[in-house]
């Protein structure tokens, strides 16, 4: 998935699109080959085929609410799971502990989250080589 964009949700209501905050965070993120059937299910429901767009959006494309997510969907599926109250974007980390797991290093590890560090030269070719391994192996891993 390439991420170039971000969505800002402004105080007193609406929203801004823009870049992301830093340089690192235009970034391609690897979602594992278990994972994509899904991915591919849910982005049937808010857009068109080949068609840019929100990967987190309301069934008919919006901007979700920060609110609104939280309430209507988030907590009651926390309660459904089982689960304690944690943070929507507490999952990105999550995704990262697995890739942690899977023996990605530190440098691996901040550019995946987009890290506004400098990179360090030779690092993309094997977050590329890492990121295809995981892809391959995430089966194991969930």
């Amino acid at each position: 998935m390439r991420v170039f964009r971000q969505l800002a949700e402004q105080p007193g209501g609406g929203f801004t699109i823009g870049p992301p905050k830093s340089d690192a965070g235009k970034r391609v993120v690897v979602i594992p080959d278990v994972i994509m059937p899904a991915v591919r299910q849910h982005m049937s429901w808010v857009t068109q085929p080949g068609e840019e767009t929100l990967v987190f959006a309301t069934p008919t494309g919006a901007p979700l609410r920060h609110s609104n997510f939280r309430q209507r969907v988030w907590l009651p599926a926390l309660r459904q799971a089982g689960l304690p109250l944690i943070h929507f974007h507490d999952l990105r980390h999550t995704g990262n502990v697995l890739a942690a797991n899977a023996g990605a290093g530190l440098r691996e590890l901040m550019d995946r989250l987009g890290s506004d560090q400098r990179r360090k030269r030779g690092a993309p070719s094997a977050i590329r080589t890492r990121d295809l391994l995981l892809r391959r192996h995430s089966r194991s891993m969930l």
